[in-house]
């Protein structure tokens, strides 16, 4: 099949054009993060050598122009909710999940949509800092055992429940339980 002349200069722009996104992108990330090449590299999933032979014109594979997007995707995403570039290296920084991984660390073990999730959650408006004092250290004493009482704490007595139904284990009790209707 003949291509046509007018379409085959498409196709050699086309070729042009689609690596300088992915290098636009990750020029984006550093510019936004102010992250070492080393680093992109890593959240790319990639070696710094690589990114500067694409610098240099070497052409990027699929599966890596797909990495590059979706990485500037979750970034963009964080960015969005960052006034600054050090709150979104923050973002980026700070454990996040019950697995205490930070976005970064799931983007460089190429867990994409979990990042993503994470670049796109809002917590809770009814969601409570924590008290300040729970960041304080135990005191030494507490530790060791020695702020613990050693004697039984007596159970509280409900007057109400007392005077409804008497002292447990007494007959008015027993009474009282066989009065109620089934």
């Amino acid at each position: 099949m003949r291509i046509p002349a007018g379409e085959s200069s498409l196709r050699s722009s086309l070729a042009t054009i689609k690596p300088r996104i992915q290098l636009d992108s990750i020029r984006w990330v550093k510019e936004a993060t102010g992250f070492s090449w080393e680093r992109i590299a890593r959240l790319v999933g990639v070696s710094r050598q690589a990114i500067n032979r694409w610098e240099h014109g070497e052409a990027i594979v699929d599966s890596n122009r797909g990495r590059i997007l979706s990485v500037l995707d979750v970034l963009e995403r964080a960015a969005a909710r960052c006034r600054t570039s050090d709150e979104l290296v923050a973002w980026l920084d700070t454990p996040r999940g019950a697995d205490g991984r930070t976005p970064a660390e799931l983007l460089e073990a190429n867990e994409i949509d979990r990042a993503r999730r994470l670049a796109m959650s809002v917590p809770s408006p009814r969601l409570k800092r924590a008290a300040s004092w729970t960041g304080r250290p135990v005191a030494e004493a507490f530790r060791e055992g020695a702020g613990r009482s050693q004697g039984a704490v007596p159970p509280d007595v409900d007057e109400e429940l007392l005077a409804r139904f008497g002292e447990p284990g007494s007959s008015e009790s027993d009474d009282a339980e066989s009065e109620r209707p089934e």
